[in-house]
């Protein structure tokens, strides 16, 4: 069975009143009804509100507003501004930490900028909170969350773009004490840090201009993280991992540099979207340091070898990618910003298709699950109609229309 959780606003035409930002569940048959995760959570009938959900590799995840869940033996209720639920159960988690997610601050866990992110074995999140303090949540029990505090905005500064290795140890970005100087550091799990980069250091092996793109390794290097760094005078791009030490301690190695001039997978200094698959990793960039950003940029593979491959030329610009059992699904957007395609990548010969034409739609939120079938909510440009469209491994689309706006998906299978 396929189901799809989408945030729908919905207007009731008998009682005159709207029902908006609620959850709702599409099943195979496309009948859609209403979800009861917040009446679970609330043990009553709730009126919460819901601004996105996204899934992870063993988790739902739910933001609401107004969702309380009651306590016992006198003790206060709690504020559940998240909910995992589990997807193997359907065990539930009141998490009370406000995360930073809004227009600016994405919270898909694919995506670079998110800030939640989930260590591989699918149990431990980081989270920036609303105030930009940085949160460990251990879901390894849901009903019991337990939440550690590894950083303040007030004690050290505003954290950006976890990531997250196999140890558990966070590779995250500060803007130390709030101002504009940017650190990235390594906290591992023992509760020390690791500066990885500072641009007022004097130490070479921490004073990258521009960090970004990072990501943990994977099979032996699994423990490592990798990042792209610019030089400020030269302009020379390099990939760079640091190797962990087993003690809480980090090495630098340079794994690859691309010298300044010509378009090169390492000349951009943020990714919207990081992608690892086997022994290769993926990342789509933004139009910075004059690259064209309709690419798709192999930044790490067993030969070090960086490769560029061409998107369809519809796009200006790719700004989502998911990851599925034998490629990518790209989702990209033309340079007026007013309709959406999506191109799939074929890993084992890395073939590029365009399954979805640009011209045709308006995309909010796209999900894939992990046979490769695609799912999105958007708008379709020729009538303005609400609509759920997908488009299975063979390519072939299947649209249905929505009575109302849906700004969110995530599959479940």
């Amino acid at each position: 069975m396929k189901a799809f959780y989408a945030l729908l606003g919905i207007q009731n035409a008998e009682a005159q009143s709207t029902v908006s930002n609620q959850v709702y569940t599409i099943d195979k048959n496309r009948k859609i009804t209403p979800s009861t995760v917040a009446d679970i959570i609330a043990g009553t009938r709730s009126s919460a509100r819901s601004n996105w959900v996204t899934r992870t590799p063993k988790f739902l995840l739910i933001s609401y507003n107004d969702l309380y869940k009651p306590g016992k033996n006198g003790i206060s209720s709690q504020q559940c501004n998240l909910v995992a639920v589990r997807i193997s159960d359907g065990l539930t988690s009141c998490i009370t930490i406000n995360p930073r997610c809004d227009a600016i601050n994405a919270c898909d866990v694919e995506n670079f900028l998110s800030q939640i992110k989930v260590d591989p074995s699918g149990n431990i999140f980081f989270v920036v909170g609303g105030e930009a303090s940085l949160y460990k949540v251990d879901l390894t029990n849901p009903q019991t969350p337990a939440i550690t505090t590894i950083f303040t905005h007030s004690g050290v500064g505003d954290a950006q773009n976890p990531v997250v290795n196999s140890k558990g140890d966070v590779f995250v970005s500060i803007n130390i004490l709030s101002s504009d100087y940017i650190q990235s550091r390594i906290y591992p799990a023992n509760g020390t840090f690791t500066i990885i980069s500072d641009p007022k250091s004097s130490n070479t092996q921490i004073n990258d201009n521009k960090v970004g793109c990072a990501f943990p390794g994977l099979g032996s290097h699994s423990t490592s993280f990798y990042y792209l760094s610019m030089a400020q005078k030269t302009q020379t791009a390099t990939l760079s991992e640091m190797v962990s030490n087993g003690n809480g301690t980090f090495t630098k190695v340079e794994i690859s540099s691309s010298p300044a001039g010509g378009e090169k997978p390492l000349a951009f200094g943020d990714c919207a979207a990081v992608v690892s698959q086997a022994d290769r990793t993926f990342a789509i960039g933004y139009k910075i340091y004059g690259n064209a950003a309709n690419r798709l940029y192999e930044i790490l593979n067993p030969t070090n070898t960086p490769k560029i491959h061409m998107l369809n030329n519809e796009f200006d610009a790719a700004i989502s990618m998911k990851s599925c059992s034998n490629g990518l699904a790209i989702l990209g957007i033309n340079a007026g910003e007013t309709s959406h395609g999506i191109d799939r990548f074929e890993s084992s010969t890395s073939v590029v298709s365009h399954v979805l034409p640009v011209g045709k739609y308006l995309v909010k939120s796209m999900t894939v699950s992990g046979d490769c079938a695609i799912d999105f909510v958007g708008v379709r440009l020729l009538d303005k109609a609400n609509v759920i469209g997908s488009i299975d491994p063979l390519n072939t689309l299947k649209i249905t229309d929505l009575s109302a706006s849906a700004t969110s998906i995530a599959t479940l299978r």
